[in-house]
Formats: C-alpha cells, structure tokens, sequence
C-alpha cells in the first residue's frame, strides 16, 4: 500500500506532462476528424449518374454480356476434383464486399456500382455460411474450423 502513492504521484506527473504535448489531446484525432481530413470519406457527395444508368436497359444488357461470358468458358469437369483453393475472406459479409467495390469504383472517379474486386471475377465460386457454438459473433478461430470439418 505504501508503494501506491508514489506510483500514483508519479502517473499524475506523467499525465500533467503528456497534457502540455499538443499532439496526445488533439482534438481533430480524438473525433477523428483528422482522419476524414486525411482519406476522404466523402466520395460519392453530389455524385453523378451517368444518364445511361437511370434506363433498365442498360442494366440488362451488362447482365447478359456477363452471362454470355460465364457460358463461353469451358463446360466444368465433373471428374472428382484433386485439390481445391479456398480464398477465405475473414470478415467480409457481402454488405462489406459491396461497401468495398464501390469505394474502389469512386476512388477511380467512377460512380462505384461498376468495378469489381479481383477475387469477384473469378470463373466459379460459393458462398459458405458459419456459426460459432459458444458465440453469437464468430471469430476466426471457429469460422477456420468449420471449413476443417
């Protein structure tokens, strides 16, 4: 008990000297408005839609060139497969995936809804769901499991 004193003597000198340091309290990176400042957040502000984009039509026809393109690759093999590559993405739901499309699309000064992300254009993939039996939020640790079992 005695030794409590002088260590707190000492963390309240510690905390008046760090408080005269002009960058420990800044306000702009205690509200993180520093960082907004830094990497713009605020991309698709009084963002343009091309007039092309508001017809439905538009929309059909890159559906259709995209599904033309899938049936143009060659016809799967049906053979037992002999290794599989699994590109696991650790936390990214699709809301995710879809934030991070459009970021990259506005970041290229584009509306966003039209790029893509390296690993969507691969020629075949799936969705796989899992769940942590002692979490209602699952880690890493479980979520690598299940896709060992």
């Amino acid at each position: 008990m005695h030794l409590l004193f002088p260590i707190l003597e000492l963390l309240a000198l510690a905390g008046t000297a760090l408080s005269r340091v002009q960058e420990v309290h800044n306000v702009l990176e205690l509200t993180g408005q520093k960082a907004s400042r830094e990497f713009s957040t605020d991309v698709a502000n009084g963002k343009y839609t091309p007039p092309e984009e508001m017809d439905p039509q538009f929309w059909y026809k890159i559906a259709d060139e995209e599904i033309a393109k899938r049936l143009a690759l060659p016809q799967l093999n049906t053979d037992k497969a002999k290794n599989v590559i699994m590109f696991l993405g650790d936390g990214m739901p699709l809301a995710t995936v879809t934030a991070a499309r459009i970021l990259k699309g506005q970041r290229q000064g584009k509306t966003g809804e039209e790029s893509s992300l390296s690993f969507e254009r691969f020629p075949y993939s799936g969705l796989s769901r899992t769940y942590c039996a002692n979490a209602q939020v699952p880690d890493s640790a479980c979520t690598a499991t299940a896709y060992l079992c």
